[in-house]
């Protein structure tokens, strides 16, 4: 769990009631949108849909006495699970392995800039950056990373609306600046890889500057630098940093 001894400027002051802000849209580099590596989202959210077909037939099953009827979804739930066996993501699992994590996506559908590891770069009132930015058009999805549990909700200082989760692999995770929560989401509720939690905003100290601020702790207590872990849920290829943008996202 997440304790208060790591929170950083930008997590502790999280804790107002949610408002998403206007939406608008920002520049971006040629070439853009940029998307992830499409096939371990696909099969996340495969796996989704899978998931949420079995915790139907398992609501049923608890109100349903008719044997026939509870001999047919008990047969679709034995077919659910063999499709669930059959998931082609052994190389996605094996990839983020090293980081303690078993299904996991790229939190951000599509980015205006690409992304680069700004871990440490120097913020206003002679703050390090404790995360990673990802640079997107304001309304674009943000997903849970991994399985995890919703541990708060807040709005305000530095973070403007953000989220903290714990995921499933015992690392903490915090979304800032986000532009809205999605409604039915709550502190407590349980989310799966992939699973659409909010959009990408310019709330907090991020105003002109749209995108998720991203924060990990792989023991959900440190906080440590999420590149490597972006980079592989990316599927390769982004550049170890940019200092050209530190100009632009340098003062967040």
């Amino acid at each position: 769990m997440l304790v208060a001894s790591v929170i950083s400027p930008l997590a502790a002051n999280a804790n107002q009631p949610a408002t998403p802000v206007t939406q608008w849209t920002a520049p971006s580099d040629p070439g853009a949108p940029f998307r992830p590596e499409a096939g371990r989202l696909d099969v996340a959210l495969e796996r989704l849909a899978l998931l949420e077909r079995r915790d139907g037939i398992a609501d049923a099953l608890r109100e349903i006495e008719d044997p026939r009827i509870v001999g047919v979804l008990r047969s679709e739930n034995r077919r659910i699970n063999t499709e669930l066996g059959d998931l082609d993501d052994r190389a996605y699992r094996g990839e983020v392995e090293p980081f303690g994590l078993d299904v996991a996506v790229f939190p951000v559908d599509e980015l205006r800039k690409m992304f680069w590891d700004d871990w440490g770069q120097p913020r206003s009132g002679g703050r390090r950056h404790q995360g990673n930015d990802t640079l997107a058009q304001i309304g674009t999805p943000l997903r849970a990373i991994e399985d995890s549990v919703i541990v708060k909700i807040g709005n305000g200082g530095l973070a403007g609306l953000a989220i903290t989760v714990d995921g499933a692999s015992g690392s903490a995770w915090f979304y800032a600046h986000l532009d809205s929560v999605r409604e039915d989401l709550e502190v407590g509720d349980r989310v799966r890889a992939g699973e659409v939690i909010g959009t990408v905003g310019d709330t907090g100290n991020a105003r002109g500057a749209p995108h998720l601020h991203l924060q990990w702790a792989s023991d959900g207590e440190t906080w440590e630098n999420p590149f490597p872990v972006l980079d592989v849920l990316w599927g390769g290829g982004a550049p170890p940093a940019d200092e050209s943008l530190g100009p632009f996202i340098g003062r967040r």
